[in-house]
């Protein structure tokens, strides 16, 4: 009996017992299942965490190429990249790139870190290098971002933050918002030319050259020893490479007062509406420059800025002699200085001297320009 009624009582306690195990047996699994769900795994990541195409590029610095699909990875990276754009049996350019990604949908190639290589017609090479390039696979164009260095067959470079190149016209572009800037050997006799500009037109094929806008154009030789640096100042500039030739104009959108070419050496001021340099053969061309229309013309002896003791001039044209160091006058062509004033059909102003030749002359004033002209000849 008494057996029987421990046995009943320990009975009872398990049933008492047993929910509450259940219980907390239930609350277990339940803690366990969320726990190991895997909705922890859809919770979106952090804005930091995110892997973007742009993480894919090996270069600490943001995507400088435009249009390059955001928040997407390409479907293709390669290492080692090249690639050769032809058209029938003529070759546009190849590129060698240190990674490129591609995006099947748009066509589209990124590529990083870029060595070029241009064909003109001729297939003649210009290089080009860059940080990136981006192109289209159906479309013979290439745009180049980025520390652009394009260096041309003759060995003349210019350098720009963008450059876009169409293959099939064999043209060179960069829009005005860039600068871009340019320097190498002129001519034959070793003159070295750069120049600056807001953007650049550039035809392979005829070696010609637009420059828009703020062009400055410096031209140094060794022939001589003074004025041996020019440099020009325009709104816009045509270069024919070919021949060496720039031709300097001015907008017409500038008021007339200020619509005017400016020319400055070491020892000379001119101002003109237009202006054209012979850059190739100085050494041995007449007429190295040309100023033309509403020729102004002041010179200053020793870099000396003080209007009253230089000698000044007006003229419709007026053609540097490089080789004789002189300026030719001509197209109502007047000399001034202090009170005195000469006029004639030519006049030839001597830099290296006080020397003022006239050609039929038409006025001479007495005074300090014709004590100071005592050795020209007036014919």
């Amino acid at each position: 009996m008494t057996n029987s009624g421990a046995d009943n009582r320990a009975i009872r306690s398990l049933r008492r017992i047993r929910p509450v195990f259940l219980t907390v047996i239930f609350f277990a699994i339940i803690a366990q299942i969320v726990a190991l769900s895997p909705r922890s795994l859809e919770q979106p990541q952090s804005k930091g965490t995110q892997l973007r195409p742009v993480d894919l590029v090996t270069s600490d610095e943001a995507v400088l190429a435009s249009g390059i699909p955001k928040n997407r990875i390409a479907d293709y990276t390669v290492d080692g990249f090249r690639y050769s754009s032809v058209q029938g049996t003529e070759r546009q350019w190849h590129m060698i790139a240190t990674r490129a990604f591609l995006y099947n949908e748009e066509k589209l190639v990124h590529s990083v870190n870029i060595h070029a290589q241009f064909f003109d017609a001729e297939g003649k090479i210009t290089l080009v290098t860059g940080k990136e390039a981006k192109y289209y696979m159906n479309d013979r164009n290439v745009e180049v971002f980025g520390d652009v260095v394009t260096t041309f067959p003759d060995g003349f470079v210019i350098r720009s933050d963008y450059m876009h190149y169409f293959g099939a016209e064999h043209r060179i572009e960069v829009p005005e918002k860039f600068e871009v800037t340019g320097e190498g050997a002129a001519g034959k006799e070793n003159e070295y030319i750069a120049f600056s500009s807001k953007g650049l037109t550039y035809h392979m094929a005829d070696q010609k050259a637009l420059l828009p806008k703020d062009v400055r154009v410096t031209l140094i030789t060794r022939q001589k020893v003074k004025n041996n640096r020019t440099t020009v100042v325009s709104d816009r500039a045509e270069i024919d490479r070919a021949n060496r030739i720039a031709d300097f104009t001015m907008s017409e959108k500038r008021p007339a007062e200020s619509r005017f070419v400016q020319i400055n050496e070491p020892t000379l001021f001119a101002r003109s509406r237009r202006a054209r340099m012979d850059y190739g053969h100085s050494g041995h061309t007449l007429n190295y420059l040309i100023a033309l229309e509403d020729v102004f013309l002041r010179e200053r002896p020793d870099g000396e800025e003080n209007e009253d003791s230089v000698r000044y001039a007006t003229a419709g044209r007026a053609d540097f002699d490089n080789r004789n160091n002189t300026v030719v006058l001509s197209e109502y062509p007047q000399v001034y200085q202090d009170s005195d004033t000469m006029t004639g059909d030519v006049i030839t102003l001597h830099r290296d001297s006080d020397v003022v030749e006239v050609e039929h002359s038409n006025a001479y004033s007495e005074g300090a320009l014709s004590k100071k002209s005592s050795k020209s000849s007036s014919k």
